[in-house]
């Protein structure tokens, strides 16, 4: 399980991305480095929005073997986000801590900016 804190949109994302990775791998880079866009449809409940892009990492990496190093810009689309992320395609399996098959929203203890809010990436 991992909390988010933050303050907004951006923070948001960038903590999410972290999260993820730090899950995942324990290392510096040193695959291959890629820029990859994500289109989410957003939600008014950002805890929606967090699941969808939790889900959207999990996918891709269980088919490209990409893991987040960093949000990069974040754009809205109309009822889409869409996040630009630089990409580590990992090329040693071993170096793998867990790898995740989902994302669970676990609730939140709110303040005024919505954080923070926790979740659990099953593995």
């Amino acid at each position: 399980m991992f909390e988010i804190y933050f303050s907004d949109t951006k923070s948001f994302f960038e903590q999410l991305t972290q999260a993820f990775r730090a899950i995942m791998i324990d290392a510096p880079p040193k695959g291959t480095m890629i820029s990859k866009t994500f289109s989410i449809k957003e939600s008014d409940d950002i805890s929606t929005n967090a699941i969808r892009f939790l889900n959207e990492l999990i996918f891709t990496f269980d088919i490209e073997w990409l893991i987040p190093l960093k949000c990069i810009e974040i754009t809205n689309q109309g009822e889409f986000l869409e996040l630009n992320l630089s990409m580590e395609r990992i090329r040693d399996p071993g170096s793998i801590i867990n790898v995740p098959k989902a994302a669970t929203y676990s609730g939140t203890m709110k303040d005024k900016n919505n954080s923070p809010l926790k979740f659990i990436i099953d593995i």
